[in-house]
């Protein structure tokens, strides 16, 4: 299966063999966010096509967006968490 993501820097595809997509295909096909995890593959003679080979679903990270963002699941409530969330990326904390 081919899918094709968007981050904040643009698009970008990925590629879901059989047995990821046995694992995880209720939750590609159902999230409205999806975290993943895999492997850059470059491809060409200069590699500048570049694509995702799909590991794995980070489950914690997936799902609805007013869901992951603590809210109601109902659709009409658009109330979001006011908890703070960090990440750490190469050893620096960023809030949220």
């Amino acid at each position: 299966m081919f899918i094709t993501l968007e981050d904040e820097t643009g698009l970008f595809d990925v590629v879901v063999f059989e047995r990821t997509l046995d694992k995880y295909a209720k939750l590609i096909i159902q999230s409205e966010v999806l975290t993943i995890e895999g492997r850059l593959q470059r491809q060409g003679v200069s590699g500048k096509s570049m694509s995702i080979v799909m590991e794995k679903c980070l489950t914690g990270y997936c799902g609805s967006l007013i869901g992951l963002l603590g809210g109601n699941r109902d659709p009409g409530d658009v109330s979001m968490a006011t908890e703070k969330k960090t990440c750490s990326i190469d050893g620096e904390i960023e809030e949220l």
